[in-house]
């Protein structure tokens, strides 16, 4: 019997196929046409400062006379209108305060750019709208950084790591270490585009206490500084990656914030998905007042952008992140995981070796006692693991090659420092 969807979906296979191989034989004249200009032209397009981790390479890119880099802004049309508006306000606003120049990017303009190189903030498809898309700019090359660090071990699973559309059709990955660029062998590409050039991530969670603001609101005494941050994937769908245990702790989080009200002070920074998920799960109205009651406390706050100044200023945090497993290293401070005990090993598992050495360095627990053990542990001072994180910080997270991912990525594009291919 002829049955059309799977008709249709061979024949949009074989399209895709063609057309990425059709892409990648331009993209090899493309990148010769590219090195040779005097000035090349480099879009970041961007829809969320909390996920902009590529800031520190446009920076960069400002400063070098080879590069012209342009920032581009657009709606996160992932979301719900009302969240993908207000990330977007709050986007303009780090911006302005910047003081970076910038276009607004919709259909129409995008490919009046006429940029050489793309970098897009996140790799997903349907993340922006279609016509800002990789697939509407295929005259372009694309380049993609993380904007997390890489913990997850290479499998089938996890292959959104670096085997989406987008990635394939990237002339560059670029990865931390030998052990995250393992992830990409797998790939459709089997990592041809894989380049070991550190992140620019990893110089911003370099950089010293100094160049942030601190975003801790005032106490009327010195107390102890916390984050909480949950990730967004709670167990209410199919989605076979499921990390979040916000909703077996939410309510003693919020029980410990106000037992501790003299001592700590508590960050809560979700994962931007999370309010989301917790409209369609609980509905808007509870959602709403769970966030109003963070917000609200003397001793308490949201954080829902920029991280980075929150993670320098900070004692220790509480966590379900897979990308924090790694980046809360660089502060060296005390660190919890919550999973339950019997998760633990199969989380291992789940882990690149970069990752479960991180992942080693937490304290793990999700019951309300042992939660409170690592708060009352923080409020007292004590750290039992600092010497195995100053040393895990020494021999892992440095960017290679004895220079900063920024100038690493730089020398690859333009096929400088044995970075030919």
């Amino acid at each position: 019997m002829f049955q059309p969807n799977l008709f249709i979906r061979g024949v949009n296979f074989i399209y895709r196929h063609a057309l990425l191989r059709q892409y990648l034989s331009y993209q090899k004249n493309k990148i010769k046409e590219i090195r040779a200009k005097a000035k090349i032209k480099v879009l970041f397009v961007v829809g969320d400062v909390s996920m902009w981790k590529t800031e520190f390479l446009y920076k960069a890119m400002l400063k070098h006379d080879r590069f012209q880099p342009i920032l581009g802004t657009a709606l996160i049309t992932a979301d719900l209108p009302d969240e993908s508006l207000r990330k977007y306000n709050a986007l303009l606003e780090y911006i302005t305060q910047k003081e970076y120049d910038y276009i607004q990017l919709y259909s129409g303009n995008i490919q009046n750019v006429k940029a050489d190189i793309f970098f897009y903030q996140q790799p997903y498809d349907n993340f922006m709208d279609e016509g800002v898309s990789y697939r509407k700019n295929l005259n372009s090359l694309f380049c993609y950084a993380a904007y997390g660090i890489l913990s997850l071990a290479p499998s089938k699973k996890n292959k959104w790591v670096s085997d989406l559309p987008l990635h394939r059709y990237c002339w560059h990955l670029y990865f931390e270490n030998e052990i995250t660029s393992k992830l990409n062998n797998k790939s459709y590409l089997k990592g041809q585009n894989s380049r070991i050039t550190g992140i620019p991530f990893q110089d911003v969670l370099f950089s010293p206490k100094s160049e942030f603001v601190n975003p801790w609101k005032g106490q009327e005494c010195i107390k102890k500084k916390i984050i909480w941050a949950p990730h967004h994937t709670i167990p209410v769908s199919e989605n076979p990656i499921q990390f979040s245990t916000f909703l077996d702790v939410s309510d003693i989080m919020l029980l410990f914030a106000e037992k501790y009200k003299g001592q700590i002070q508590f960050v809560f920074k979700p994962h931007p998905f999370l309010k989301r998920k917790l409209n369609d799960f609980w509905g808007e109205e509870k959602t709403n007042d769970y966030y109003n009651r963070w917000a609200t406390m003397d001793n308490t706050q949201i954080v829902e952008g920029d991280y980075l100044g929150l993670f320098k200023y900070s004692d220790a945090m509480i966590h379900d992140c897979v990308s924090f497993t790694i980046e809360y290293c660089y502060t060296k401070n005390p660190v919890m995981y919550l999973i339950k005990e019997r998760d633990i090993n199969g989380h291992r598992s789940e882990l690149n070796e970069f990752g479960q050495r991180a992942f080693d360095l937490h304290t793990h627990g999700c019951t309300k006692e042992q939660i409170k053990a690592f708060i009352q542990m923080v409020a007292e001072g004590k750290d039992d693991k600092k010497d195995q994180r100053v040393q895990y910080y020494n021999d892992f997270l440095l960017p290679p090659c004895g220079k900063s991912a920024c100038e690493n990525i730089i020398n690859a594009i333009l096929g400088q420092a044995n970075w030919e291919h």
